[in-house]
């Protein structure tokens, strides 16, 4: 019998005649001879050539297809000019060529021999950026965020003394500020705090000084400014010496110097009484007859205009003898014409009687 003439397909090749379906005992021309009674021969098939199906998966090619075919050589291998660049999908980074949608066997079509029509799947790997806070001195931490995501917006709001935080904003340039649930991440990004300066409240105390004095008004003071000596008339008989950090008097504000914190403040008055006030009890002798107390006040170095200071008291019966002026508290006698006083003090008349 001769060999049928025959021309295979270009993807497969003939591997043979048979004599039976499955292709199990194959028929040798050269050596099989024909019986007596009708047969049929039977092709067998071998694929040579694969079609090879590239998807996308969401990528696409660098020709702008989003799905290809290819066939490999007799061999089972691709040629190099059927092998496409990766493909590109915006916001995810291309992990491979693999056997399944997702999971799977990877596949480098570069080296893999087929040996069947193959579908081959592109699958991926977001992308994720820094979002990364600047201006607040390292208070904020950067977050990674997936591309076409929202960073989170920092709570608390970072701080800086003697500045009250604005917003956050895109550049050093601001204009709008960002809104964070809208806001969507496609590259690293560099947000910038705002700070506006702080505006602070200065608050005069009397600290205890004299009824008739009226506090001055407080005052808005940014940081780092210079609070203004506050406008205050001293009363009769005090001497303001300034105005101080604590109620203790201890450290004195420098209007000149001094700026403000970030912070609001009181400042308090020290007073200095400069004139005061000085009692004559005749402590049982009287003047013509009058018992009632006298009260002098001294100028402002502490004397008494030695012209005021009352005559000595006397006794009307003439059993006591005046013999001078003494301190309420210890009783030493003093000359209230000399004498420099520093506080209000009560003087009573001093005496003895006359056997």
């Amino acid at each position: 019998m001769t060999r049928p003439d025959l021309t295979e397909w270009s993807d497969y090749r003939l591997a043979g005649w048979f004599k039976e379906p499955g292709c199990i005992n194959e028929w040798n021309f050269d050596n099989d001879l024909m019986g007596g009674a009708d047969m049929t021969l039977y092709g067998k098939w071998e694929q040579v050539k694969f079609h090879i199906s590239f998807i996308g998966n969401g990528g696409f090619s660098d020709d702008g297809w989003e799905s290809w075919e290819v066939r490999t050589e007799p061999n089972g291998i691709l040629a190099p000019e059927n092998i496409k660049p990766d493909p590109e999908w915006e916001g995810y980074v291309f992990t491979g060529w693999y056997t399944n949608q997702t999971g799977g066997t990877q596949v480098d079509p570069a080296t893999q021999v087929f040996t069947a029509d193959t579908t081959l799947y592109a699958q991926w790997t977001i992308k994720t950026y820094t979002v990364t806070f600047e201006g607040c001195d390292g208070q904020v931490p950067p977050q990674t965020v997936e591309h076409g995501g929202h960073a989170t917006r920092p709570d608390p709001d970072p701080v800086r003394e003697g500045y009250v935080f604005d917003n956050w904003y895109g550049s050093t340039s601001y204009g709008t500020p960002i809104d964070f649930d809208t806001y969507t991440v496609l590259s690293n990004v560099w947000l910038e705090a705002k700070f506006d300066l702080g505006e602070y409240t200065v608050t005069f105390d009397l600290n205890g000084g004299p009824d008739t004095v009226t506090p001055p008004d407080s005052q808005t003071v940014s940081y780092q400014g210079k609070v203004s000596r506050p406008d205050l008339t001293e009363p009769d008989g005090y001497r303001l010496l300034g105005w101080f950090k604590e109620p203790e008097c201890i450290n004195e504000w420098n209007f000149d110097n001094d700026l403000m914190g970030g912070a609001d403040m009181t400042l308090y008055a020290k007073w200095q009484q400069v004139k005061f006030k000085i009692t004559f009890d005749p402590n049982g002798l009287a003047w013509d007859g009058n018992t009632t107390p006298i009260t002098l006040t001294t100028d402002e170095n502490g004397k008494l205009d030695a012209s005021a200071i009352p005559a000595d008291p006397t006794d009307s019966e003439g059993r006591k003898i005046f013999t001078g002026w003494r301190l309420e508290l210890d009783f030493s006698e003093l000359d209230p014409v000399n004498y420099q006083f520093t506080a209000d003090v009560t003087l009573k008349a001093g005496c003895y009687e006359v056997a």
